[in-house]
């Protein structure tokens, strides 16, 4: 049971971080990079780790730049 349980948390964590790269993904894809976009960025305070960095490049893999700016 406690495996179960380790389990379950486990995957609303990966589904809590799945949302997450999607909202930061389309806030930068939403706009030229402005105070606006930093705005909605700050309010989500993130805490980012590997793996979610990794897919936002991969999100952001057509638009370095942006890319370049969301992770300076």
């Amino acid at each position: 049971m406690s495996n179960g349980y380790a389990n379950l948390r486990q995957m609303f964590k990966e589904m809590s971080m799945d949302d997450t790269v999607k909202s930061v993904v389309e806030i930068i894809l939403e706009s030229d990079w402005n105070e606006e976009v930093k705005s909605k960025l700050s309010a989500l305070e993130l805490s980012l780790p590997n793996n979610s960095v990794l897919s936002i490049l991969r999100e952001l893999g057509e638009f370095p730049f942006k890319a370049l700016e969301f992770f300076q």
